[in-house]
């Protein structure tokens, strides 16, 4: 009797100590009081003087996402009568990030959450002096992501955090939406923290993508910027950042457009492919050849009159895809070797196996692009044509 009231007296205890446990967080908070941030976006200011001392300024935007209330509005930064937006801007003068972010706090009375970031925007004057402060910021804050998509803006950055979308209503999240895509579908480098960072420890250049408005009110993005040592080096063009992806091994997705005749195109999608690259010390100069094979299907052949009814007609197209792709290739290391006389290419971690020209890499990289030659090597692969052998004839009969 005496052990089956001390084990009833345990079991009330443990029951009573599990209720208090289980009445509520200590620092629970409602959404509502959140201030969930998806979108930041930093331009460059004139500097002003505290202290005696010249500091930089920036402008820094920050968009947060509003959570739906009971009635199904959205909590904050609407009127009467109007549709709600779903967001929220805060736009802030401020010489750091981290103030500015705690001013939603005084604005708002919200506390602000980063974890959700997923789209930082620079502006160019940003770019033009330097994005060292910045880098300190988000590599150093606890709540930022690897993935957070990081992207340069051309123009007042301030229209880039209300241009709406049809299928996305908060502009940062459909910039996000618009920079993934494009690279997973346009062969374009990635545009993220995690890769900035990377190549920022290994001290080579890195790669934004570059989005800017067209005259319908629209994001494009077609171009990328070229930093070192935090600071803008150029601009690379739409074809020469798809070339690059290809020479980094950064190939997935893509569709690759090769000339026919009278401005007619032929249009490969890319289905997988493989980069390896052979280093070689030639006349005592350092010599790499990128081997590249690419497995293509067939989405458009606007070149009339042709047929694919016998093996050695599709071999032959598959040579000649493969030799223009070279010379575009081989045409774009060239120029950008000669114009940067840096590791735009990001052989750096692919030469730890080769002691020798990884130290003139590292140590010396002006030098090593000077001397460096280049092959190129591209096995092109057609493995589906679809359902037609043969296109139609130049003329249409009447």
């Amino acid at each position: 009797m005496k052990k089956w009231k001390r084990s009833f007296i345990s079991a009330i205890t443990l029951i009573s100590f599990a209720a208090i446990l289980l009445t509520g967080c200590w620092d629970y908070r409602e959404l509502e009081r959140r201030a969930i941030i998806v979108g930041l976006g930093i331009e460059e200011l004139p500097p002003e003087r505290f202290a005696g001392k010249e500091m930089r300024m920036y402008q820094v935007i920050v968009q947060v996402v509003e959570a739906a209330s009971a009635s199904g509005q959205m909590g904050m930064g609407t009127q009467t009568g109007q549709q709600p937006k779903g967001y929220t801007n805060f736009i802030f003068k401020t010489p750091s990030i981290a103030n500015g972010i705690e001013q939603i706090t005084t604005q708002s009375d919200r506390f602000p959450i980063l974890s959700h970031l997923q789209m930082i925007a620079v502006g160019e004057k940003v770019s033009e002096k330097g994005l060292n402060e910045l880098f300190d910021f988000f590599s150093r804050f606890p709540q930022m992501r690897r993935h957070t998509e990081i992207i340069m803006t051309t123009g007042p950055i301030t229209e880039y955090f209300t241009i709406p979308s049809v299928s996305e209503p908060t502009p940062s999240l459909h910039i996000a939406e618009i920079t993934d895509s494009v690279q997973k579908t346009l062969i374009m480098p990635e545009s993220n923290l995690g890769t900035v960072s990377k190549s920022v420890r290994s001290n080579t250049p890195f790669f934004l993508l570059t989005a800017s408005i067209n005259k319908r009110k629209q994001i494009v993005i077609n171009q990328a910027t070229v930093f070192q040592n935090f600071k803008k080096m150029g601009i690379l063009s739409k074809n020469d950042i798809q070339n690059l992806s290809i020479l980094h091994g950064e190939i997935e997705r893509g569709v690759l457009n090769f000339p026919c005749y009278a401005g007619k195109k032929v249009g490969l999608q890319i289905l997988k492919g493989k980069n390896n690259i052979r280093p070689t010390m030639k006349n005592n100069r350092p010599h790499i050849t990128f081997q590249i094979e690419l497995d293509t299907e067939l989405m458009e052949y606007q070149c009339l009159g042709a047929s694919f009814d016998k093996p050695n007609q599709l071999e032959r197209a598959e040579r000649i895809y493969s030799d223009i792709l070279e010379k575009r290739l081989h045409k774009t290391i060239e120029t950008l070797k000669k114009k940067y006389k840096a590791d735009v290419f990001r052989l750096t971690t692919r030469l730890k196996n080769h002691p020798d020209m990884y130290k003139q890499i590292r140590k010396q990289p002006k030098t090593f692009f000077e001397q460096l030659t280049i092959d190129v090597n591209v096995d092109l692969k057609i493995r589906n044509i679809g359902d037609s052998l043969k296109t139609p004839h130049y003329k249409l009969k009447k």
